[in-house]
């Protein structure tokens, strides 16, 4: 079976504020090496910041799996632990980027904790009369990132 039926999410533990401007080139490397290692295209893995998706059938998703977490032990990276919300190995269902992902029925959800934060910054822009800009950021930030995903163009 060619399908897609497994997928992997692993992630550097970057996790700050700074992630974006200094660590991109870093995570591109990680990925580029592995893709090397394994003689793949690039457009076979999915990476968004510092989250890395790779998604197939099982014995390819285990293969990316264990030559990406060897290239980071090579490099002295450390990736995050594994966490069903955060990063993940080789399974049929998972989150990724906040989104519940389930390869066995096909079918996705948002998660309801990425959920929650979206309505309450919703509701804050609805409600409150001075609004941080920090919190304006963040709701643009995350409509941005979801708006193609629910055909908001």
């Amino acid at each position: 079976n060619s399908y897609a039926n497994t997928l992997s999410e692993r992630c550097l533990t970057f996790g700050s504020a700074s992630s974006p401007g200094i660590y991109d080139d870093l995570a591109e490397l990680i990925l580029v090496l592995t893709l090397h290692i394994l003689s793949w295209r690039r457009d076979t893995v999915c990476r968004q910041m510092d989250d890395t998706i790779f998604l197939g059938p099982r014995a390819e998703t285990e293969t990316w799996y264990t030559t990406y977490k060897g290239v980071c032990k090579l490099l002295n990276i450390q990736v995050a632990e594994e966490v069903a919300a955060k990063a993940f190995g080789v399974t049929d269902t998972g989150s990724v980027l906040g989104l519940i992902l389930n390869l066995t029925t096909w079918t996705w959800s948002m998660d309801e904790v990425k959920a929650l934060k979206l309505i309450r910054l919703l509701h804050l822009v609805a409600t409150d009369k001075s609004l941080r800009q920090r919190d304006l950021a963040k709701l643009v930030g995350k409509l941005t990132f979801y708006m193609d995903i629910f055909d908001g163009r």
